[in-house]
């Protein structure tokens, strides 16, 4: 993948400045699957995306069940992180085919709420996202109840055509990597 297809949102993590990089993948096609998801969003149900409070409880739900944890890390600013969640995440959490399986949690680095880490220390999203070496927005990341990855994570949005494939994949991989 060419970094110049991806749409993502990048912070640097040393001075935390932010600012939008936008790359020539967000094409009026894009914009066109983006706006049309929206309206049709208008008779859909109301579904949230939890946002991830206490990574070490998780954890442990996550071991017990034998399901993976799959975590958006995203920002409110990041038109691509919205354009994910209303295309992608939104209707696998309301299509109920994914609650077996995997807990799926968003962290946002913009908020200033403090969370649980895995070894149960109170830190920011930012810092957490830190922890986990992510530099651009959306990432999603696929992990067991030991913190470990248990497929390759998804940075950026490159295309909506495949990124539901994607997701699909490395659910699929993850899972046979815990079971």
């Amino acid at each position: 993948m060419d970094a110049l297809d991806i749409g993502c949102y990048w912070y640097n993590r040393t001075t935390m400045d932010k600012f939008k990089v936008y790359f020539r993948g967000l094409s009026l096609t894009l914009l066109c699957l983006a706006s049309f998801s929206l309206v049709a969003e208008e008779s859909l149900p109301a579904v949230e995306i939890i946002a991830l409070r206490d990574f070490e409880q998780l954890a442990k739900q996550a071991e017990q069940k034998k399901k993976i944890i799959m975590i958006e890390v995203a920002a409110a600013s990041c038109s691509y992180c919205q354009i994910l969640e209303e295309a992608i995440i939104k209707p696998m959490l309301r299509s109920g085919d994914y609650d077996a399986d995997v807990f799926i949690r968003k962290i946002d680095i913009e908020g200033f709420s403090r969370l649980r880490d895995f070894d149960g220390n109170s830190v920011s999203a930012a810092q957490l996202a830190d922890k986990w070496g992510v530099d651009l927005t959306p990432t999603l990341i696929f992990l067991n109840g030991q913190n470990q990855e248990v497929s390759e994570r998804i940075v950026g949005v490159n295309s909506l055509d495949y990124f539901g494939g994607l997701v699909d994949d490395a659910i699929e991989h993850g899972l046979a990597t815990i079971r």
